[in-house]
C-alpha cells in the first residue's frame, strides 16, 4: 500500500475526480454539462505555431551539410500540427467565440517573424559570399517585417 501511494502522488486529479457513471444521483443537467466538450483556445496554437516555425528558421544562419533534413522535418510537424489542431478545432472542441478579428490580425501579423528570419538568413549569407555590408541581415529583417 506505501508503493500505491507514492504512485499515486502525481495522479491525483485521477483519484480526487469523480465518474458520471459511479454518481447514483447526478441530474441529467449535470451529466449533459459534464460531458461537454472542453473549449480549445486557439490564441496558444497560433503562438505555438509561430514560435516553432520561427526558431526552426534560426538554423539558417549556421552551415550544415544536413540543413534539407532539418527543414524536411519542421515541415513535417508543421502540416502534422496543422491537421491535428484543423481536426482538434472543428470537430472535438466546443466553440469559443471571438467577437472582434483582433486574434487573427495578430496572428497574420506574427507570420511576418519566420518570413522576416529567412529574409534575414538570405541576406546573411548574400553578405558573407558576395561582400555585402554587415548590416544587411537587419534591413532585411526589418523590411521583410514591413
Amino acid at each position: 500500500t506505501l508503493l500505491a501511494y507514492y504512485v499515486s502522488i502525481p495522479l491525483w486529479p485521477i483519484y480526487q475526480t469523480s465518474d458520471i457513471r459511479t454518481k447514483q444521483d447526478v441530474s441529467v443537467r449535470e451529466a449533459e454539462i459534464a460531458l461537454e466538450a472542453c473549449p480549445m483556445q486557439i490564441e496558444f496554437d497560433y503562438a505555438s505555431n509561430v514560435c516553432v516555425i520561427s526558431t526552426g528558421f534560426t538554423i539558417l544562419f549556421m552551415e550544415s551539410s544536413h540543413m534539407h533534413k532539418v527543414l524536411g522535418v519542421l515541415a513535417g510537424w508543421f502540416f502534422l500540427t496543422y491537421w491535428q489542431q484543423k481536426y482538434c478545432h472543428l470537430r472535438l472542441a466546443k466553440l469559443v467565440d471571438y467577437s472582434t478579428p483582433w486574434l487573427d490580425e495578430c496572428a497574420t501579423y506574427l507570420w511576418g517573424i519566420p518570413v522576416s528570419v529567412v529574409s534575414a538568413a538570405s541576406a546573411r549569407w548574400a553578405s558573407l559570399y558576395h561582400g555585402l555590408p554587415w548590416w544587411c541581415p537587419a534591413v532585411a529583417f526589418t523590411a521583410s517585417g514591413v
